[in-house]
């Protein structure tokens, strides 16, 4: 999640029946505010954006370098497919996204026919090989820039529609060349260490490196002092946040953070925030106090604000360290 972005319902449910009623009531008498989430969103990704040092140049430089390493294991990938890619659950998708409000779309329509015919072509053709099935997803991508033309023109296809069928040819092209996929949300991190792990062993790296062993160790041994420290204060209510004294406040979210997932695993009371649609919930100032907890854990990344920048802003602000001052305390949702 980019700090300051703040998702519409449709956007972060990919729901299009819901995005289809965004757009109504973008239309109406709503859209002032619609507008003015566009545009804070476009500010927040822009100031990310120049944070990062991003430019177009830098993109492409990123690009070229990440595919002069992947390209190899790609083709070897490819190269040794098990055999051919079945097609009919990606038509299926297709046909199954045309009920969708945004599916029936005239723009959507032709891109979806277009994609029919090129699987129907394929298919004839007897081109069902892993090669061709993984161009057709990069081809999936251009309809997405609308860079594919056909007697129809320029075809353009909604990103949301254009990830539903991606996912489903990356499944049929994985079945037959079998590609490595590493998480970093909705599973603990010790998932992700360990497949990374699985990666590195693939690669040539030793698992019993000294080095490795005794980085391991060390992982373990801190892992045995904080299940010993949670234990040492049973009950204690934990957040992690997030903010800066400009933005906003941002409580964490254990049930996608990989990280804070971990640490509830081994029995650290985590307050979970109403949104669950992302990694945060984003709370303005006056609301920073809306979770009860005991122990508040700052980010340390470079986009928060220190904890004493932090407190400098409610020690600054009377009202807000008095609405602070009067928010709930663990104690009082116990009835203690």
């Amino acid at each position: 999640m980019i700090p300051g972005v703040e998702r519409t319902a449709g956007a972060a449910s990919r729901d299009y029946g819901l995005i289809g009623g965004q757009r109504l009531a973008e239309r109406g008498a709503a859209a002032p505010d619609f507008s003015a989430r566009h545009a804070a969103n476009n500010a927040a990704i822009t100031k990310e954006l120049q944070r990062l040092g991003a430019n177009s140049d830098n993109v492409k430089n990123l690009e070229k370098a990440r595919e002069k390493f992947t390209k190899p294991m790609r083709d070897a990938a490819l190269d040794n497919a098990t055999g051919p890619v079945d097609y009919q659950p990606v038509a299926a998708k297709i046909i199954e996204l045309a009920s969708s409000a945004e599916g029936g779309r005239a723009a959507s329509r032709n891109a979806r026919e277009w994609l029919v015919k090129e699987i129907e072509v394929k298919t004839k053709d007897g081109r069902l090989d892993a090669r061709n099935a993984y161009a057709l997803e990069k081809d999936i991508g251009e309809l997405v820039a609308g860079k594919v033309t056909s007697d129809k023109g320029s075809l353009r296809l909604a990103a949301g529609l254009a990830n539903e069928v991606k996912k489903v040819l990356s499944q049929q092209i994985e079945a037959v060349a079998p590609i490595l996929n590493l998480w970093f949300i909705n599973q603990p991190v010790t998932q992700t260490i360990e497949r990374v792990g699985e990666l590195a062993v693939a690669l040539g790296a030793d698992p019993e490196d000294p080095q490795v062993v005794a980085d391991r160790e060390a992982f373990l041994a801190a892992e045995t002092g904080l299940k010993a420290a949670i234990a040492a204060k049973p009950g204690l209510k934990v957040a992690f946040a997030s903010g800066t004294p400009d933005d906003a406040f941002y409580i964490g979210n254990p049930n996608v953070n990989a990280d804070l997932i971990y640490f509830a695993s081994l029995g650290l009371d985590i307050v979970a925030p109403e949104d669950q649609s992302s990694f945060f919930e984003k709370l303005s100032w006056e609301e920073a106090g809306r979770y009860p907890v005991d122990l508040l854990i700052m980010d340390d990344r470079q986009w928060s604000s220190t904890p004493e920048e932090l407190i400098a802003k409610v020690l600054n602000d009377p009202a807000l360290l008095q609405s602070l001052a009067a928010a709930p305390k663990p104690q009082d949702e116990a009835g203690g």
